[in-house]
């Protein structure tokens, strides 16, 4: 079974059970604080993605490190991945939930790629701009690109709004090639 299928599974039922209590926001929060948590720390990843661990051990280490900081719907939705022996997709779980909850709340990502990190000022100008001309919300996701020479790069939805000086370039050469 491939991991994405499993985890948007997973991922839907958190959200259906989410949004009848209302909490879809809280849950988003508490699923990226188990993904910060894991990133930060690679012990926590590897022992709770061990099958020589037991699951009691691993439900122990969930609940002191999260108990009390996240609401409890998402420990115990946690609490059942483990049961069911599927601890490995839960940070594969937390993106199929990202996306729900972004379609739901008509978010989408825009990533925005530069050569040089952009100032808070100038990321709030492209998210603003580009929310009022695509009626649209977004969240934003920057990123370093040195390829790109200068300018920008937009992501969103499956388009590329491309403002770098390498596409210039590019379209300067095709344009002298023919």
């Amino acid at each position: 079974m491939r991991l994405n299928s499993l985890a948007r599974r997973y991922a839907q039922a958190i959200f259906n059970s989410a949004k009848d209590h209302n909490l879809t926001d809280v849950i988003m929060t508490d699923l990226s604080l188990v993904e910060r948590v894991s990133k930060e720390n690679n012990d926590f990843l590897k022992i709770l993605s061990s099958p020589v661990v037991l699951k009691e051990k691993k439900k122990a280490i969930i609940k002191d490190l999260f108990e009390g900081k996240i609401n409890d719907l998402t420990l115990d939705f946690i609490m059942l991945v483990i049961d069911k022996d599927r601890e490995y997709v839960l940070l594969i779980i937390k993106d199929e939930f990202e996306k729900l909850h972004n379609e739901a709340n008509s978010l989408s990502t825009l990533i925005v790629e530069s050569v040089l990190e952009l100032n808070e000022a100038q990321v709030s100008e492209i998210k603003s701009i580009m929310e009022r001309k695509l009626s649209k919300k977004f969240t934003v996701e920057t990123r370093i690109n040195p390829e790109l020479i200068g300018g920008v790069r937009l992501l969103f939805d499956d388009n590329v709004i491309d403002g770098s000086v390498k596409e210039k370039l590019s379209q300067i050469e095709e344009a002298l090639i023919k």
